[in-house]
C-alpha cells in the first residue's frame, strides 16, 4: 500500500476538523487540520509558500504539523462562502507570487449540496453524528 496523501484541511468547528481528519485515513493524511478562518488565513499561505510557521506556534495541534512533505490538496468545508473562499485562495496565490506557482489545487466542500441530500433523504443533516464520514466519502 503507497503512504497516505498529504492535505490541509481548513475549516471553523475543531470538532469536525478532528473528525473528518480521522476519517480521511488511511488514503489521506490531514496533517493540518485548521478550524480558525482567520488564523489558517495567515498560516496556509506560508505553509505552502515553503515558510511555514515553526509547528508549536500554530493555532491548531490536531494534526501533526510535519511540513517535510508538501500538501497535494487544500480542503475548505462549506462555512467558507464563496467570498471566503476567494479571500483565503488568493492570499495562498500572493504567498506563492503568482497563480502559476501554486503547488496544490483547492477544493471546497459544498453546504447547499449537504442541506439538498439532507432533504431528499439521501444524506444526513450537518448537525447528526454521519455527516463527517459522509461529507468525508463525498471528498475522496
Amino acid at each position: 500500500m503507497s503512504a497516505p496523501i498529504p492535505i490541509i484541511l481548513c475549516g471553523a468547528m475543531k470538532g469536525m476538523a478532528n473528525l473528518i481528519k480521522t476519517t480521511m485515513l488511511p488514503e489521506y493524511n490531514v496533517f493540518y487540520a485548521g478550524y480558525n478562518i482567520t488564523k489558517s488565513a495567515q498560516e496556509v499561505p506560508l505553509i505552502i509558500s515553503g515558510h511555514p510557521p515553526h509547528p508549536s506556534s500554530l493555532h491548531t495541534q490536531l494534526s501533526s504539523n510535519d511540513f517535510t512533505i508538501p500538501p497535494r490538496a487544500i480542503i475548505t468545508g462549506g462555512v467558507y462562502s464563496d467570498e471566503l473562499f476567494q479571500e483565503f485562495y488568493h492570499s495562498c496565490v500572493k504567498a506563492c507570487g503568482s497563480k502559476e506557482v501554486l503547488p496544490v489545487p483547492f477544493f471546497r466542500t459544498s453546504d447547499e449540496i449537504a442541506d439538498r441530500l439532507s432533504v431528499e433523504r439521501k444524506g444526513p443533516a450537518h448537525s447528526s453524528r454521519e455527516y463527517p464520514a459522509a461529507v468525508t466519502e463525498r471528498l475522496k
